[in-house]
């Protein structure tokens, strides 16, 4: 999945596109890509300027 996730994203597909296309929640998603140390966009879709990593 985190190959896939991180293409997608990176294509410009947003967090619930994915993970309804993975069958997960957007929130696994999202936790996903910030271990992949991928910047997550803003509801705006500009990169978050100060990303807080949630653990």
């Amino acid at each position: 999945m985190p190959d896939d996730a991180v293409r997608l994203y990176n294509q410009g597909w947003p967090l619930p596109r994915i993970a309804a296309r993975m069958d997960v929640a957007a929130g696994t998603v999202r936790q996903r890509l910030y271990e992949r140390d991928v910047p997550i966009r803003d509801t705006h879709g500009q990169t978050r300027a100060h990303q807080q990593r949630r653990r």
